[in-house]
């Protein structure tokens, strides 16, 4: 069976007769599997001639001959088409075209064979540059994702790009233009998943891997006897040990360290590593480390680094022996959520061209010498100092280069005016400005400074997102909302309480966010002659206001509006609205007067409702207009009785399929008659009884019901199976805190009588008083893969032949006090996760058949701890709670935990030794806590500690 996929092989085709081709494959392939494969296209046309040259061959006629048999040579495979694109496209000489045709491709063989040749016939006519760039990307594993802007400094630190009397924002520009060159033959594509990244195609990078050889590899692919790689990448596990980075002990020729992209940043890394074995790496040029705790002075002696990337990364400080890495260019710093400070010695970095410190919000003060940097186009955070330390805003003038993004925080701090006269920040290519005062100041004084602040800080009219924080002034500058600033997309104003005006902001064509909070003194009405919010934003997308305590009126139209919110706006009052595009409304803390302000609500797919006040139902009116609303959540209305006006035609919902209803007080039921709905929360609703008449719908997957205390009964359908021909096929069940023995008045869960649940694969109980015992055939459930059961107080057993839900992966049972003993036959085999803590449990835990359980992964025992060797091998986190009269870890029982990642003991007051052995090498994480004697001992004793040493994450507390 066959698709059709159209997808276009170059930029654009030659005439409106040339055709973009198509192939016919799977359907099952998705798109980016296909990523131009070797897959052969089937041609619409005969003769198709793909655009080999510029746009069309107008100016060139004698090359159109040449370059349909160039097509016809590559046999139909768009990626060798795509790439001999990109080789001859710009270059106008026929006897070029004619010697590729006649010599590199006459014996072209058929398919992936006929790519390679292609491939390196590209690869061959490289200049020797961009083969040097291209080749160092065999250190990326196939189908990586990589960022231009951060290749571009890797090949900087290598020195590919290097030429004589140019400077670093030459060399900057010349790697961009390479990478540009590479992206134009094909090279390198766009990620289809993220279009901001890249990567490379598979045959494309086997070639890389190809002319590259042994020089780079993996980490994991790395053998202790390899003395030819230089440079290396890893992907970083959570857990870091030493044992993984061993194999890089006297690597001394290696000049590249790169840890890869993961799906989570924050990992840890063994503190061995980096004070044991980096410093051997004496020719590195590139380190590219996560997860260190603290880098150490040995740092300083690494004197070819050019590029450190330290982001995520627990550093409070870096060595003042930075200041020694005199030829580094790139410093990133970026998520070091702890980081403090910077070292006075940065100073000495003149080559440093690029500084990440975003997202640290620790760091609140930046070294007067970073103002020496004369090379950086990238400093994200500038900190101004006090009066008597740190940075004075006039420094910015020495660093012309600035580009990108740019925070100018601390501005309270600045004493003289002429400093934010001298910036010009109109004269850098900023496309994001952060303008931040500390806090509000009422003095006059200080509203007046803050104005002239703000005037003499213009960007330049290329800026495209624009944040303002805690400025003090009573009205804006009139470049605030000037139509020149025509790129502007994105505008934030926060906490500007003295303003009682807001510049007209509907005049910037291309704004498509605007968000404004804590405009305390702004009228905005959109009557007053100083504020005309009722101006028409054609382009916005997204507006938020939140604190606006005096805005009166909405803009009357916002024909692009895609999403609303509104928080705590008091004052509103009814104004129609027209929002025909609106897709999300989120209105909090607000006058239920805000619900019939707004009109024509045909887009709206998602509506958010929190505490809204004088709000008894949803009104008629407004949900008649909903008529594609999919997803619907009412959270804290303490004066709601029932969802909607009597009489409301909910048929209207008929597309919605999420709907959530937490903490309101006053509703005492729910209908359930929309034919859609495939998940239905009901949370912390005390008076909350029951389901009104009517059946579950067919579509239900996920129902929860939690803090109902006084919940009578459930749905119609479920506690039996008179549901009709609407057969349930639910998949998610949570029922928990129901204090009330109504809803099992015989203490069973009437399984045989729930026909549903059959279909269930995740089944939730917590605190269901009146729930006692599950039937003597067990559950019925053979989908099941999640079972919690926790906090039961009267329930007696668990279910029977639990040893036959051969899909369940998951089972948690906690604080049933009154379960003694594991069912007959045990646990299934299936388990991946086990938790248990029930402290009456008194079956001796031989008996539980832990050793059949060979896929466990995760295990939390409480009250007992496992004796001797009978954990399974496979175990990756272990969960020890609540032993009172554990004494000692035995090393019986780590032994052949192997694969052990995680160790957690807590609340086991009588331990105070682990096996003198050590723990297992894999272990990554020990979390000791509310471990007196234990913590005691490990803090005192230092050949104690050394027990420990090697994990790279420790917590004891």
């Amino acid at each position: 069976m066959t698709k059709t996929i159209r997808f276009p092989l170059l930029r654009s085709f030659s005439s409106a007769n040339c055709h973009p081709p198509y192939c016919c494959v799977s359907p099952f392939l998705s798109l980016g599997q296909l990523r131009f494969c070797g897959i052969k296209a089937q041609l619409k046309e005969p003769y198709p001639l793909y655009n080999l040259y510029k746009d069309n061959f107008d100016s060139h006629p004698e090359l159109e001959g040449v370059g349909r048999e160039i097509v016809e040579k590559c046999k139909g495979l768009p990626l060798a088409v795509k790439v001999l694109g990109g080789l001859l496209r710009g270059k106008p000489y026929q006897q070029e075209w004619e010697d590729v045709l006649n010599r590199e491709l006459c014996n072209l063989p058929e398919g992936q064979g006929g790519i390679s040749a292609v491939l390196k016939l590209s690869y061959n006519r490289l200049p020797p540059h961009l083969k040097a760039c291209f080749s160092f990307c065999a250190i990326f594993p196939k189908d990586y994702e990589f960022d231009k802007n951060e290749l571009v400094l890797l090949w900087m630190a290598q020195g590919f790009l290097q030429q004589p009397s140019q400077g670093m924002q030459q060399m900057h520009d010349r790697g961009h233009q390479c990478f540009n060159d590479l992206l134009s033959r094909s090279i390198f594509q766009p990620s289809i998943r993220d279009r901001s990244q890249f990567m490379m195609h598979d045959f494309i990078s086997d070639l890389a891997q190809e002319v590259a050889g042994e020089i780079c590899c993996s980490l994991d692919q790395l053998s202790l006897g390899d003395n030819k790689a230089r440079h290396l990448s890893f992907t970083p596990c959570q857990y870091n040990v030493l044992k993984r980075f061993e194999v890089l002990n006297k690597k001394k020729t290696l000049r590249t360290l790169l840890r890869l992209k993961g799906y989570n940043p924050y990992h840890y890394m063994a503190k061995e590593v980096v004070v044991g074995i980096l410093p051997q790496l004496m020719c590195l040029r590139v380190l590219s480390l996560g997860g260190v705790q603290e880098l150490p002075n040995s740092i300083g002696d690494l004197k070819h680094l050019r590029f450190i990337d330290l982001s995520y990364s627990s550093i409070q400080s870096l060595p003042e022996s930075v200041g020694s890495l005199l030829f580094l260019q790139t410093l990133i710093l970026h998520g070091c959520g702890g980081l403090t400070r910077l070292p006075a010695t940065i100073g000495n970095l003149i080559d440093l061209h690029y500084l990440d410190i975003t997202n640290t919000p620790s760091l609140t003060e930046i070294p007067l010498e970073v103002a020496k940097l004369k090379s950086l186009v990238l400093l994200p955070k500038f900190i101004l100092g006090k009066a008597d330390s740190g940075l004075r805003l006039k420094e910015l003038k020495n660093l012309t280069g600035l580009q990108g993004r740019l925070s100018i925080s601390n501005l309270h701090n600045l004493l003289d005016i002429e400093d934010a006269k001298d910036v010009k920040l109109y004269n850098m290519k900023l496309d994001d400005l952060s303008l931040e005062w500390a806090s509000v100041c009422s003095a006059s004084l200080s509203k007046v400074k803050d104005f002239q602040t703000l005037e003499c800080l213009k960007p330049g009219q290329r800026l495209e997102r624009l944040t303002i924080n805690c400025y003090g002034g009573e009205e804006f500058p009139s470049w605030i909302g000037d139509p020149s600033f025509s790129q502007l997309k994105f505008l934030e104003l926060r906490d500007c309480q003295n303003c009682t005006s807001l510049p007209s902001l509907g005049q910037l064509p291309q704004l498509k966010e605007l968000i404004i909070k804590g405009s305390k003194a702004a009228t905005l009405t959109g009557d007053s002659d100083k504020f005309s919010f009722g101006d028409c934003f054609l382009s916005l997308e997204k507006l938020v206001l939140e604190d606006c305590c005096l805005l009166g009126k909405l803009p009357k139209e916002l024909p692009s509006l895609k999403e609303l919110l509104i928080v705590r706006c008091p004052q509103l009052t009814y104004s129609p609205v027209s929002l025909p595009s609106l897709q999300n409304l989120s209105i909090k803390e607000c006058s239920e007067v805000v619900l019939r302000s707004i009109v024509d609500l045909t887009s709206l797919t998602c509506l958010e409702i929190f505490k809204i006040s004088s709000l008894a139902f949803l009104p008629k009116k407004f949900l008649e207009l909903m008529i594609v609303l999919e997803e619907m959540c009412i959270d804290s209305c303490e004066e709601l009785t029932c969802l909607w006006e009597e009489g409301a035609n909910i048929a209207n919902l008929a597309h919605l399929r999420r709907l959530s209803i937490r903490r309101c007080p006053l509703l005492t039921s729910v209908t359930v008659e929309l034919k859609s709905l495939v998940q239905l929360s009901i949370w912390d609703c005390p008076d909350f009884k029951l389901f009104l008449s009517g059946q579950l719908p067919a579509t239900l997957k996920n129902l929860k019901i939690r803090w109902c205390e006084n919940l009578e009964s459930l749905p119609e359908g479920l506690m039996d199976d008179n549901n009709g021909d609407n057969m349930l096929q639910l998949e998610e069940l949570s029922l928990g805190e129901i204090a009330t023995r109504n809803l099992f008045p015989s203490g069973l869960l009437p399984l045989d009588h729930m026909s549903s649940l059959s279909t269930l694969t995740y089944f939730y109980i917590n605190r269901v008083e009146g729930l006692e015992s599950f039937p003597e055939s067990g559950l019925g459930m053979p989908n099941l893969k999640f079972l919690s059961i926790s906090d039961c107080k009267n329930l007696r057993s668990l279910p029977n032949r639990m040893h036959n839900l051969t899909s369940l992966q998951s089972l948690s049972i906690f604080w049933c006090q009154r379960i003694e003993s594991i069912p007959e036959g045990g646990f299934p085999t299936s388990l991946t996760s086990l938790s248990i803590t029930c402290e009456n449990l008194k079956q001796p835990m031989k008996e539980w058949g832990l050793h059949r359980l060979t896929s466990l992964e995760r295990f939390h025992i409480g009250w007992i701890c496992p004796p001797g060797d009978l954990l399974p091998p496979s175990l990756i986190i272990f969960w020890i709670y609540q032993v009172k009269n554990l004494r000692s870890l035995s090393r019986e029982l780590l032994q052949n935990l192997n694969s052990l990642q995680e160790l957690y003991i807590d609340d086991c007051s009588e331990l105070q030794f682990l096996p003198k052995e050590g723990l297992p090498s894999s272990l990554g994480r020990l979390r000791i806590h509310n471990c007196p004697r234990l913590a005691q001992r490990l803090k005192e004793k230092q050949d104690y500690r050394r027990l420990i040493a090697h994990i790279p994450c420790v917590k004891i507390d």
